[in-house]
């Protein structure tokens, strides 16, 4: 995963080789490049899943379920580019890039995406901030889904992303208009309230909404390959 950047350092390197490689791509002859049929079988499961992702991760964060929607697209490149890599390597001058790609590189591209790209993709996107609307709108998903008729900031911070580390009176804040669209019932009237009750009438009337929501967040979970939390 990605951490802090740290300041250059100058080491040693033997890149002769991979320099050679990038000549030969770049410097390679165009040809009509086929996938076999089982590489075809495979690639359009690993769309199908984006797909189903890109669907299920609306509100996750900003920007998110577009950077996964382009990543359809990008799958036929990185499969080329490995493909010709691992042909050049093997065979050699540009003899190979003519084979057919198949379901050994599409399984590498799909590794690649799910085990890469997206971790990076969610952790960026999730740690990048949201507008207030989308806040909000994280809090009472959370509310719909937790079934609790009493929240406390404890309950914010641990299971909303955007929520963490923020302090009482900045809690205070963001669930604001939950109290005054009469979802929230603030146990004391200050800035520092710690607990708040729901509204038992929220669950009665957005039934529907948290199933849903709670079927969103599953699917994503699965997708992602993790939990997730809003």
């Amino acid at each position: 995963m990605m951490r802090p950047a740290k300041f250059r350092q100058a080491r040693p390197c033997d890149d002769a080789a991979y320099g050679k490689l990038m000549r030969e791509m770049i410097f390679t002859k165009p040809a009509r490049l086929i996938m076999t049929d089982d590489a075809l079988v495979d690639m359009e499961a690993l769309h199908h899943h984006l797909f189903k992702l890109e669907q299920t991760s609306e509100g996750l964060a900003v920007g998110f379920p577009g950077f996964v929607g382009k990543l359809q697209g990008i799958t036929g490149s990185l499969a080329l580019i490995l493909h010709m890599a691992h042909d050049l390597v093997k065979y050699g001058g540009g003899s190979g890039v003519t084979e057919a790609v198949d379901e050994w590189t599409v399984d590498r591209v799909r590794r690649l995406v799910l085990d890469f790209i997206l971790p990076h993709a969610h952790e960026f996107y999730c740690g990048t901030g949201t507008a207030a609307g989308e806040r909000l709108r994280k809090i009472a998903s959370w509310i719909l889904t937790s079934n609790k008729s009493r929240i406390v900031v404890s309950d914010l911070t641990t299971n909303i992303a955007d929520c963490r580390g923020l302090e009482v009176p900045e809690i205070n804040q963001r669930v604001s208009p939950l109290i005054a669209g009469g979802w929230l019932m603030p146990e004391d009237k200050t800035q520092y309230c710690r607990a708040w009750k729901v509204n038992p009438q929220v669950y009665v009337q957005l039934a529907e909404r948290a199933r849903e929501e709670e079927e969103r967040k599953a699917a994503l979970a699965q997708l992602l390959g993790t939990r997730t939390k809003e």
